[in-house]
């Protein structure tokens, strides 16, 4: 075991309420509570644990979704952090890999955005609770990884130097909201908290966001990180009156039912455009590959949608072979 590891494994051990390291997933770290209801899932990718979703990054979190999913079966809570190192939720997008100065940048874009859409989705319908424990700064993607979660905590520790800030920074970037972004903030957020943040690219503090409906209580007199992630506990463990309304009855397949009825719109937009990407890459494949190409028809017709499949043949351009 590395150093790091060690390391993640003694905060863990001293801190961290009831808790138990599971496994890593390159940088994330998966704990869970003796019982196995309780998970924590904890970013610190990037050298200042800044948290900006790359390649890397997304896939380490579908493999931990995954291995939440078919592993841990009696979950109810899943707690989703940044580093207890640093002050950052999540600084959003990796720019770095949009690299705005190429001329394909916006293709860059485009991809991690589909991508991001299929992780909005999984957390969005997540058959346990879903918490997101904002520790520091919350940008771009982070925050819509955190609207993606039933509910969203935010951390004020008094002997903090710097406030913590929460923006959704596309006006500042020159960048457009998707359709599936879109509905997940709408579901999440005020029309009003909507309009101000992305026309404005408003810097909102902690307390402004809680005004605004984009957290749902600051989790005050922490005296430190560990502190707030047992305090976050410590409201999912009130019987009747906390988040989880009751341990013993918890059914997860009525809690997703439950998610898919609030929000529908938001899983129907995130789904079709991590969908529709899919169909596009295997158009490409298929007419490179196998020399035609599938057109998909959509028609509504009395209330039914037709997928016509078309198929065509795609001329051949090689070396003809001779007799």
């Amino acid at each position: 075991m590395t150093t790091k590891k060690k390391r993640t494994l003694h905060f863990l051990e001293k801190y961290i309420y009831s808790m138990k390291l599971n496994r890593f997933f390159g940088d994330i770290t998966l704990y869970t509570s003796k019982n196995k209801k309780n998970i924590v899932l904890q970013l610190h990718s990037g050298k200042k644990k800044e948290n900006v979703f790359n390649d890397q990054l997304i896939k380490e979190i579908n493999q931990a979704l995954d291995y939440i999913t078919e592993n841990l079966t009696e979950r109810q809570v899943l707690i989703v952090t940044g580093s207890h190192e640093c002050s950052y939720f999540s600084l959003g997008l990796d720019v770095k890999q949009m690299n705005f100065k190429e001329k394909d940048h916006q293709k860059r874009i485009d991809y991690l955005s589909e991508q991001m859409c299929s992780i909005f989705d999984r957390l969005l319908l997540m058959d346990c609770v879903t918490i997101a424990a904002i520790n520091g700064h919350c940008f771009g993607a982070g925050i819509f990884f955190a609207l993606a979660c039933d509910w969203r905590f935010a951390y004020e520790n008094s002997s903090a130097s710097m406030d913590h800030r929460i923006c959704f920074p596309e006006i500042r970037l020159n960048l457009n909201v998707g359709d599936g972004w879109k509905e997940l903030m709408q579901s999440k957020l005020p029309s009003d908290t909507v309009r101000t943040a992305i026309l404005t690219g408003k810097h909102w503090s902690m307390a402004d966001a809680l005004a605004g409906k984009i957290v749902d209580r600051i989790i005050k007199d922490c005296v430190s990180f560990e502190d707030f992630i047992l305090k976050i506990q410590t409201l999912c463990e009130i019987p009747k009156n906390g988040i989880v309304f009751d341990h013993k009855t918890f059914n997860n397949k009525n809690y997703r039912r439950l998610k898919m009825d609030l929000y529908g719109h938001a899983h129907s937009a995130l789904f079709f455009n991590f969908i529709g990407f899919l169909i596009i890459c295997c158009f490409i494949f298929c007419i490179f590959k196998f020399n035609f190409l599938i057109i998909l028809d959509l028609q509504y017709y009395k209330g039914k949608i037709k997928i016509c499949l078309l198929w065509k043949k795609v001329m051949c351009v090689g070396k003809h072979v001779r007799e």
